[in-house]
């Protein structure tokens, strides 16, 4: 790619709908493909801007909404709850930790 100023305006895009689309086994490989597709669309249309680009990709939150109508809803699952015990897993650490510290404090004061 010769013009920096759409490098940069590319990688935006990119890392957009990348930060846009869920946790999922095929978000790496849907990644990759459609950052090849976008640069095999600008090689073939030199006159490409990001304008284009997004005309013909969609809008970041489009390519986000058009991922999540085909993916896996248990591997959905899988990962929310994989968060879920990971937050609580910090909630039940802090509140010990907490427990902790007031109870040293206490016994350091009497």
């Amino acid at each position: 790619m010769k013009n920096n100023s759409l490098e940069k305006e590319v990688n935006r895009y990119l890392k957009e709908v990348k930060s846009n689309l869920l946790i999922s086994k095929s978000r790496k490989k849907f990644i990759k493909t459609f950052k090849d597709s976008v640069y095999e669309y600008i090689e073939t249309n030199p006159l490409a801007d990001i304008k284009s680009i997004k005309e013909n990709f969609g809008t970041p939150d489009e390519i986000a909404a058009s991922f999540a109508a085909n993916i896996n809803y248990q591997e959905i699952n899988k990962h929310t709850r994989i968060f879920n015990c990971f937050r609580y897993f910090d909630y039940a650490l802090n509140r010990s930790c907490l427990s902790f510290c007031c109870t040293y404090r206490c016994t350091q004061i009497s």
